[in-house]
């Protein structure tokens, strides 16, 4: 909250204690500070194991409100400059801001840096080892929808799986 409003300040944008918390809680995506004070899960050790803040347009919509709430003389003072702040802000913490679509392809090439992963799971593992099927070589991983409801959920993650059948009898004259 201090970085917020020093940076404001820098700007020679004065807000109230109440508008810092409310931009604040909209960041975090609550609905107002108190929602976020009396969350325990909103901490400095959960803080540390952020890699991304998500933001979406009702992110503009509550910093346009908060902006009207103040009911500031500065005419510079607006949604677009708080938002600017944030970007100037987030460029010194070791979490990014992202919008929905970023992330997605963030979880995407996540994926596809590791994508034999898939492979480990019981379910998928045992029906390797029943078929004696080697893959040989996963691509084209594409992402047709996610939504951010009760966190980030993809969903229809596509990927084309080059398979290489080998049966054991033909593997052991090898």
């Amino acid at each position: 909250m201090l970085k917020i409003e020093e940076s404001l300040s820098d700007d020679a944008i004065k807000i109230s204690l109440n508008g810092l918390g409310s931009i604040v809680a909209a960041l975090f995506g609550y609905k107002n500070f108190e929602e976020l004070l009396n969350d325990k899960n909103f901490n400095n050790e959960a803080l540390g194991n952020v890699e991304y803040v998500y933001y979406d347009d009702e992110l503009a919509k509550r910093l346009e409100q908060i902006v009207l709430d103040e009911d500031s003389d500065n005419e510079d003072f607006s949604a677009d400059l708080i938002f600017d702040h944030f970007e100037m802000l987030f460029e010194d913490v070791p979490f990014k801001l992202i919008t929905g679509d970023n992330l997605a392809e963030e979880c995407k090439d996540e994926f596809g840096r590791d994508s034999y992963n898939i492979f480990d799971g019981d379910g998928v593992s045992g029906a390797i080892a029943e078929s004696d099927t080697l893959f040989d070589n996963i691509e084209g991983i594409s992402i047709d929808h996610f939504n951010f409801e009760n966190g980030f959920m993809l969903n229809n993650l596509q990927m084309q799986v080059v398979i290489i059948v080998r049966k054991k009898e033909f593997l052991a004259g090898v």
